[in-house]
């Protein structure tokens, strides 16, 4: 009975490595932190920043939302005590190197795409891409993001 032991242990190993896509501990980490600082910066107009943690194919969605911001919406964001937060809420690893983050973003503008002034929201739920290039990991924007969930308050 013993000789099956090592077998069945390495077997059930091999199965959880299997089920979570080859994800480490440290991408984790990794992705946290990249989706934490991508979405700090972007919630707050910062997209020469956010560029740092996007694929070279992602800067045309923070040029193309760079390009849209009003100045009615640069002055909103001035007014305000503090500003947009960004928190992680879930990570998905759906390979080795691709991941679906779910963040939580407070106290951001939310703009209009009609070019009226946008207007502080409390909270909203985004879903970023990231992905792995090399040893790093990046966001992967194939658009702009989009709120599941925004409360008015």
């Amino acid at each position: 009975m013993n000789f099956y032991l090592p077998t069945l242990l390495f077997a059930a190993a091999a199965v959880t490595a299997a089920c979570s896509g080859g994800a480490t501990g440290d991408d984790k980490d990794n992705v946290t932190l990249l989706a934490d600082s991508f979405g700090y910066n972007y919630f707050n107009f910062r997209f020469e920043k956010a560029l740092a943690y996007c694929t070279p194919e992602s800067e045309k969605w923070l040029r193309f939302r760079a390009t849209n911001v009003l100045q009615e919406d640069v002055d909103i964001l001035r007014s305000q005590e503090q500003g947009a937060e960004c928190e992680v809420k879930d990570i998905s690893f759906t390979t080795d190197t691709s991941a679906t983050v779910t963040c939580e973003a407070s106290n951001f503008l939310r703009t209009d795409t009609l070019g009226r002034p946008g207007c502080m929201t409390d909270k909203g739920v985004f879903t970023f891409n990231a992905v792995k290039r090399g040893e790093k990991w990046l966001i992967k924007m194939e658009g702009l993001p989009q709120s599941e969930r925004q409360s008015r308050d």
